[in-house]
């Protein structure tokens, strides 16, 4: 039997959003989760947060790094809640030193994330940094951005996307409607890798469902979209680490987006024991 346990790391930092220039507010989103996910569920513990301390971001990511490393290593299930984008490369620090086998990346987002960070790391550069950090290890970079929004993402962004060979879906395509075509690209994607880090950033979710957010759009997912794909990728039995990130409640309505990265996160804990992570591990 499995006896793994879903554990919640906040990862109360925005300075990754503050360098990118963006809303700050990111770093209360932790808490803002945990009030409205009531009680958890038996196999699942609260670890509480790490914050950032006087701006020190790539701190506070190596201290995420090894929170996940640690409880990974102990057959756990790191789930993130932030906390700016940035939680990405944080998190991918901890899946790389304990994971041994091809770690694939899914990320729900309207961006790319793959900024130049010739000046240091920020919210939109995580993937960008973890495709450098597999480059010096002589790893392929497996990456699936979907929702990638077109007029919030650069010429560049593009070029970069396409000199990584990373495959994206596009946000015109994200409709219920499209679902099938969309859940083979990424069953294609998943077949390649052995296993996958899933990262949500709520700002691809519309507006309309997600306010509290540090970069907003009425252009979005819906939420029933979005469970439909993630029931799918859990389904694969490959999903090891999970992350939630953008969460801001300066700019939260009736606590909507709080509530919904809440009951996001109801959903994933039923879909977590299916398998055994130790088999991916040293």
């Amino acid at each position: 039997m499995n006896n793994s346990k879903v554990v919640i790391i906040g990862y109360a930092c925005d300075e990754g959003v503050r360098r990118n220039n963006g809303r700050v507010g990111a770093k209360y989103g932790p808490d803002a989760i945990r009030k409205c996910m009531g009680k958890l569920p038996p196999r699942a513990t609260d670890m509480g947060n790490i914050t950032c301390e006087d701006g020190n971001l790539e701190k506070t990511q190596r201290e995420l790094g090894e929170r996940v490393e640690k409880e990974l290593k102990q057959g756990n299930f790191p789930l993130v809640i932030g906390g700016g984008h940035d939680i990405a490369y944080g998190h991918f620090l901890g899946i790389n030193n304990a994971v041994k086998s091809t770690v694939g990346i899914i990320n729900l987002d309207a961006h790319f994330d793959l900024r130049p960070f010739h000046n240091g790391g920020n919210s939109g550069t995580p993937f960008n940094q973890i495709s450098e950090l597999l480059k010096t290890q002589n790893n392929t970079f497996h990456y699936l951005p979907i929702g990638i929004r077109e007029n919030s993402n650069s010429a560049e962004l593009y070029q970069t996307a396409k000199t990584l060979n990373v495959p994206y879906i596009p946000m015109e395509v994200c409709t219920l409607d499209n679902i099938p075509q969309i859940k083979k690209t990424i069953q294609a994607f998943m077949d390649e890798v052995d296993c996958i880090y899933l990262t949500i950033d709520l700002d691809g979710f519309s507006s309309e469902y997600c306010p509290g957010v540090s970069a907003a759009s009425p252009i979005g997912f819906q939420p029933k979209f979005a469970l439909e794909l993630i029931n799918h990728i859990f389904n694969s039995k490959k999903v090891i680490s999970c992350d939630i990130a953008e969460m801001n409640p300066v700019y939260d309505i009736n606590q909507s987006t709080a509530l919904l990265a809440a009951d996001l996160i109801h959903s994933i804990f039923p879909l977590v024991f299916d398998d055994d992570l130790k088999r991916y591990l040293n």
